[in-house]
Formats: structure tokens, C-alpha cells, sequence
């Protein structure tokens, strides 16, 4: 079961306050409305016709609701959250971060006036958390890596600020052409926070005029192309390793592997990030077999287990051999300290090449899983494309673990890791497939702030809003239960009714409408707990 607490609960107990605007948006007139007061019966009960009627109250263009059309065009400027609307002050309530909306909105044509109802405050932390972020100062256009991005709920602890902003990576792999040159690392450079290279393999090179496998791999993580391809951790600081020789496989890679990672604690880095894995060699009497998985043997995962023991938190990539004869994890993913990752595709189904375990010793590996099939990574040209492999489920995973711990810094490397794992969506029956299943970083994160805050409300989202197809409810509830969820118009009428089976903590369920048939209005969702109700006003065009 997902454990994750929605946003708004975690804002209203944790006391972390509002970090958005709320503004008033006050129309010129109601013209050009779907709506007229000749036919009432429009967007007026029967009941209260009536009651006008009774009292000699005459229908009037305040009853009409806002006109929708009006509406679509305040939401279409940017990332824009509406809340609700006043048909009698012809006026609808949004919210939103990027102050330079205020402008546009002002600018529009049907936009009486704007009234700012609630604007950021500070955020109050705990003495031992983290206490620099005073407003949420970055709400991103992720682009084609929204998914890869929301997969985990990472784009809810970007909103509050942390984008791994002073945690530092090291990347270890084969090299990384075009980082140093291609304008989809422009920010990574132009904020300082490509930060070295090494070459492991030639002590003369820096690494950038080798393979490229690394520049897609970083690209996961520190790519920034707003609107096309925006990486999990945007702002931490970057360590570029070559420690693989692309044109050979040898021991010694291993060795360059260990080396690399005694220099990156030397450094004091955070997290390494490692898209390698060793199974066989130039030399087949090299090879290393299923009895050496046991996360003792190999070279490279007693270095990674020994990074794990100096505070480094290690992600590594399981393999690319799920479809092979060898299907298992390889070196160092088998090491029992470090986060290894698995491949899912978009619709968080194991992707059938990501290698599995478990390791000799009957561990659980792999870890978790992230999106690794036909992920968005930054190719050559410098454009996005898709790629394939644990090799950037990996890196996805590394910078999201890094925006985590930036929240919490006095956190080990290994109870990140545990609390990664523990709200994971399999948590509760791990496999050798999906280890602990793909992790929900904001629950994480909600439970480390809320540790001493226990949630004593329930509540219920509806998205997308406005609706425009089939639409998803979030309810977090204390018990189990059964609900009713209802789906009413303005006139009251139920439109549509389910029973749904609700579970202690955060649950979501997709709901199947044919919206065809009903006409753009307002609509209420409502969850029925016998007799008591939770209520969301949505949209529909």
C-alpha cells in the first residue's frame, strides 16, 4: 500500500506554511456565457427556483456561473492550480509560485482585476533540519521527463525547495562527451556546480572526449532543458569520474572503480552514482560467477560496501540481463549497503531486461526500481531522446535521493536508504523483480518531518483540474473503510456512483467517466463515509 500523506495534509500540521499565492481573479463581464438567465434550469436546482419564486426573487446574471471560457484562458498562462470560483463576484480563486505570472494575467483582455489573498512565508523548521529554504523558488517544466520525475512524487519536495542544492555526486562511468561544450549542461556549468573531473583509466584526460554514456547518464540527474528534459537533481554539485574503459573489461576497471570511490570520500561527496556492473571479463577465467554475489567477493563491491561504511550513500545500476541465460544482478549491485536500482517502464511494469536477484545469500536485489525503459536522457547532439537501461533508473534515483537528504541532512546514508525502501510500493512484499517497488520520495519525506506530528485528518484530491478525461482521487484516510464516491452536477443530479475499498494511509484509484455526455461546467466529487463527506469542486471543458 502507498503511504504517501497528499501536500496538503503535510502543510497544514507540519508547520510549514503556504508557499504559493492565492489570488483573487476578477472577470469584466459574463458575456459570450453557455449560460442564460432564460433557462435557469441550467445551473439552478429545482429547489432553488423555488425558493426565489416563493420570494419574489427574480433570476439574475449574478446567478450565472463564471463563464469557463474566461477561466481556461487564466489557466492556460502557465503552471496555474485553481481552487474555486464566486459566480456572484464573478471572480475564481488560483494559486501559483511564479510571480511573473501576475503580469500576464493582469494583461488579459476579460481580467477585471487581481487580488492577492495570500502570498510565501517563511518555512519553520525543526533547529536539527534544514533551514535555508525560505520559499518554494522553483516550480519546473520538466517536459518529456515529467514522468521520470513523478514517478517518485520528487516534483512535490522540488516545490518545496530542494533540488539538491549543497549535495555534491559523483558519477562514476566511461566518459562524458558533450558536457563540457553541449548548452543542456549550460546550467550545470554556468551555476558552478560542475564541480571535477578525473580520468581513472588515463591519468592525462579529463574524461569529456570519451564515450557518452556518462553525459546521458549525468543528463537523468543535472540535464536542464526547461520544457524538453529537466534532471532529478538540477541543483547539486557534480563530480565526473571516468573509471571504465568502454573498448575493454578487465579487473582493473574494477580497481579504477574502488580507487575513484576512496578519492570521492576523500572530497567528502554524498552519493555516488555508479551505471557499471561486472560479470565477465576479455579474460573468461576472470569471470565471476553466481556464487561470487554473495556482496563480499568482488573488488568492486567490497569498494562500494566500504564507500556505504564512510557515509557515502552508493546507487548503483543492477544490469541489462534480465533477458539473457545470466539474469542476475552483477558487480557491485550485489553489495548489501547501497541502494541498487531496477528498470520500469512509464507504466511502472518491470522492464524485461533489468537484471534481478536475488543474490546468492537470498538478498533482496534489486533494491528499487525507477524508470529505465525508453527514459529520457540528453543524446549526443545535445537533444533529448529515449535510452534504455538500469543505467539511468540509477541516476534518476541518485538525484532524487539527493533532493531527500538535502531536507534532512542529519540523516545517515543508510537510513535514507531504509527510508526509501520502507515507502516503496512494495513495501510490505518485496521480490527479486522490484526489490521494495518504486519509491515514494514525498512520503518519505513527510514522515521524516512529520515524526512527531502525527496526522490526525483525513483528505481527498481529485486531478487532474480542470478535468479533461478520466480523473484520479487521492484519499488519505486513519482506517480502513469502504466509501462511496459520488459524482454530482450543479443541479445536484448523480451523475455517477462507486464503492470503493479505502486503506489506512494514502490511496489512489483512477476513475473511468465518458465526460462526452455532460456539458463544461463544475462538478463535485464527493466521498461518502457513512454519512460523513469529503467534497472537491472540479472543472470540466
Amino acid at each position: 500500500m502507498w503511504r504517501l500523506l497528499v501536500v496538503l495534509i503535510f502543510l497544514s500540521f507540519s508547520g510549514i506554511a503556504q508557499q504559493d499565492y492565492k489570488v483573487l481573479i476578477h472577470f469584466t463581464d459574463k458575456s459570450g456565457s453557455e449560460y442564460s438567465i432564460s433557462s435557469p434550469h441550467q445551473f439552478l436546482s429545482e429547489r432553488a427556483i423555488n425558493r426565489r419564486q416563493k420570494q419574489s426573487i427574480s433570476i439574475q446574471l449574478s446567478d450565472i456561473p463564471v463563464n469557463t471560457h474566461y477561466i481556461k484562458e487564466v489557466l492556460s498562462v502557465g503552471t496555474v492550480e485553481y481552487i474555486h470560483q464566486s459566480k456572484w463576484m464573478n471572480a475564481i480563486l488560483i494559486s501559483f509560485v511564479d510571480s511573473s505570472l501576475f503580469t500576464e494575467i493582469k494583461n488579459i483582455d476579460c481580467v477585471k482585476s487581481v487580488q492577492v489573498l495570500d502570498s510565501p512565508r517563511t518555512i519553520h523548521r525543526p533547529d536539527n533540519k534544514f533551514t535555508d529554504q525560505t520559499t518554494i523558488n522553483k516550480i519546473f517544466d520538466y517536459g518529456k521527463g515529467d514522468k521520470q520525475v513523478e514517478m517518485h512524487n520528487l516534483h512535490f519536495i522540488h516545490q518545496l525547495g530542494f533540488t539538491g542544492e549543497g549535495m555534491q555526486i559523483a558519477v562514476f562511468d566511461a566518459g562524458f562527451s558533450g558536457v563540457d561544450t553541449l548548452e543542456a549542461f549550460a546550467y550545470l556549468r554556468d551555476n558552478g556546480n560542475l564541480l571535477g573531473t578525473k580520468d581513472f583509466v588515463d591519468a592525462d584526460a579529463s574524461g569529456f572526449y570519451y564515450a557518452g554514456h556518462g553525459r546521458s547518464v549525468l543528463s537523468t540527474m543535472a540535464g536542464y532543458v526547461s520544457g524538453s528534459l529537466i534532471g532529478t537533481a538540477p541543483d547539486a554539485g557534480y563530480y565526473l569520474f571516468r573509471t571504465e574503459e568502454s573498448n575493454s573489461e578487465t579487473l582493473v576497471e574494477e580497481f579504477n572503480w574502488l580507487a575513484a570511490a576512496e578519492y570521492a570520500d576523500s572530497l567528502g561527496v554524498d552519493i555516488i552514482n555508479s551505471s557499471l556492473g561486472y560479470t565477465t571479463f576479455n579474460d573468461t577465467l576472470e569471470n565471476h560467477t553466481y556464487a561470487d554475489m554473495d556482496g563480499n567477493t568482488t573488488i568492486v563491491t567490497k569498494a562500494a560496501d566500504w564507500a556505504a561504511s564512510k557515509g557515502v550513500l552508493v546507487v548503483n545500476s543492477a544490469g541489462n540481463s534480465g533477458n539473457n541465460n545470466w539474469h542476475y544482478i552483477g558487480a557491485p549491485a550485489d553489495a548489501d549497503s547501497i541502494l541498487t536500482l531496477g528498470a520500469v517502464g512509464e507504466d511502472s511494469v518491470k522492464a524485461s531486461f533489468s537484471s534481478y536477484g536475488p543474490t546468492v545469500d537470498g538478498r533482496i536485489k534489486p533494491t528499487v526500481v525507477a524508470r529505465g525503459l525508453l527514459a529520457y536522457v540528453i543524446g549526443g547532439d545535445g537533444k533529448r531522446t529515449t535510452s534504455n537501461g538500469t543505467s539511468f533508473s540509477s541516476p534518476i534515483m541518485a538525484g532524487a535521493v539527493a533532493c531527500l537528504w538535502q531536507a534532512f541532512p542529519n540523516e545517515t546514508n543508510m537510513s535514507i536508504i531504509d527510508y526509501v525502501q520502507r515507502y516503496s510500493h512494495q513495501a510490505d512484499n518485496p521480490d527479486s523483480l522490484l526489490g521494495y517497488g518504486i519509491p515514494d520520495l514525498f512520503a518519505a519525506y513527510l514522515e521524516l518531518e512529520n515524526r512527531n506530528y502525527p496526522v490526525l485528518v483525513e483528505y481527498v484530491e481529485v486531478y487532474p483540474n480542470p478535468i479533461t478525461d478520466n480523473f484520479t482521487v487521492e484519499y488519505f484516510s486513519q482506517d480502513d473503510k469502504q466509501v462511496d464516491l459520488c459524482v454530482y452536477d450543479l443541479l445536484g443530479r448523480l451523475i455517477l456512483k462507486q464503492v470503493h475499498t479505502i486503506e489506512i494511509g494514502r490511496n489512489r484509484f483512477l476513475v473511468n467517466i465518458d465526460w462526452s455526455k455532460y456539458p463544461d461546467s463544475m462538478y463535485i466529487i464527493q466521498m461518502d463515509n457513512g454519512g460523513k463527506f469529503l467534497s472537491k469542486k472540479v472543472l470540466k471543458f
